[in-house]
């Protein structure tokens, strides 16, 4: 779709690049509705881009780029086809509705664990403002690291002195997933500034590109390269090593001699267990000293990741004042008198991974693993 509105913008155009801008936006909406934010100042940025080619006074320039209806009827008709509008009508309705937080409060509320929390209505303070920044810039660092973003910036000063239009497009990209994908979240997670780190890349190769031409500049782009390699490989290293197998390892004999074990968190941030006879997760509301102690499972595991999973439940109403999850006290007892011992349960072991270059992980990556025994 980007790649699409700048080719859009060219002298003379082909109108088949606004159909191709229609139909890529309507399918990168299907796929994730919170790229919106992406697209939707590209529209404007091509206009922008048109505008000054009025001003210039260049030879047949127009504002609205040829094939611009065809690209709005093909956006339209390419999201009512993904989303099966014409089988379900109401459904992809409702969907918008639900994204929007328009729908009916009961109908709301038994969605509220899957819902985005977007807020259109907080009034915010600078304060506010460079807080939310500072989250998306340290997700965006997380991904990427900061030597892949100091060069992203460099390039956007580099293009901003050579190439000032394609700047105008990757910056309307960058503003508009912002203002409309992350400012509206309540929450910035490192899966949801993936746009971002996208974007930046467009910048840093075009830097990469020109450092390369001077002969004594290519060190520095082998190592920015080789450092990327190692960031991204050390990701590949916790995957393929990742302290869940080493847990399923472990505990294998032990399920095999029968002994028993529970869990309480959500199967993405455990061993595979789903299926493992010997394995019983424990439904939120059943969690509690009294049920455990009616059990009596020999061991117990939990995930340094996912644990608010075990004390917390969604707010029925993030926007009552109370915020999005709430505590249940029953639970919070639970957990507290696991880990201090007070149950009759010892960690016995641990099993964790260390990134070899330390940074936030996304929360399915790579969690430690602790193993409590029952002290009989």
């Amino acid at each position: 779709a980007l790649y699409a509105s700048v080719r859009a913008a060219d002298r003379g155009a082909d109108p088949r690049w606004m159909w191709l801008l229609g139909l890529a936006a309507a399918m990168a909406v299907s796929t994730k509705e919170q790229i919106v934010g992406f697209l939707v100042l590209l529209p404007a940025a091509l206009l922008i881009s048109n505008y000054a080619r009025i001003r210039a006074g260049e030879s047949g320039a127009v504002l609205m780029p040829r094939g611009w209806a065809g690209g709005l009827l093909i956006s339209l008709g390419g999201y009512a086809v993904a989303n099966a509008a014409f089988f379900n009508p109401a459904g992809t309705i409702n969907r918008i509705r639900y994204l929007t937080h328009t729908l009916d409060t009961a109908t709301r509320q038994a969605y509220a664990g899957y819902e985005m929390p977007i807020d259109f209505s907080t009034a915010w303070t600078v304060a506010d403002e460079l807080l939310h920044l500072d989250k998306a810039a340290a997700g965006v660092i997380a991904s990427i690291g900061w030597p892949a973003l100091c060069a992203a910036l460099a390039g956007l000063v580099l293009m901003a002195r050579r190439n000032p239009r394609g700047l105008l497009f990757v910056a309307a990209a960058m503003l508009g997933y912002y203002l409309v994908s992350l400012r509206l979240l309540k929450q910035v997670e490192i899966r949801y500034t993936m746009a971002l780190s996208c974007l930046l890349a467009i910048p840093a190769g075009l830097l990469f590109a020109e450092l390369w031409r001077r002969r004594g500049a290519r060190l520095v782009v082998v190592a920015l390269l080789g450092f990327g390699l190692v960031y991204s490989g050390d990701t590949l290293a916790m995957l393929a090593r990742d302290a869940r197998y080493a847990t399923e390892s472990w505990m294998e004999d032990r399920l095999a001699g029968g002994e028993r074990v529970e869990v309480y968190q959500s199967w993405t941030y455990l061993p595979r267990w789903q299926r493992r006879e010997g394995v019983r997760r424990i439904d939120f509301d059943d969690i509690g000293i009294v049920g455990v102690e009616a059990r009596r499972p020999d061991l117990i595991v939990l995930s340094s990741k996912g644990m608010a999973g075990i004390t917390m439940y969604p707010n029925p109403d993030w926007r009552d004042g109370r915020g999005m999850m709430l505590v249940d006290d029953k639970n919070r007892r639970f957990l507290d008198a696991l880990e201090s011992g007070e149950l009759g349960y010892t960690e016995t072991v641990r099993f964790e991974r260390r990134p070899l270059i330390g940074r936030d992980l996304i929360t399915s990556l790579n969690p430690a693993m602790r193993v409590f025994e029952r002290r009989d």
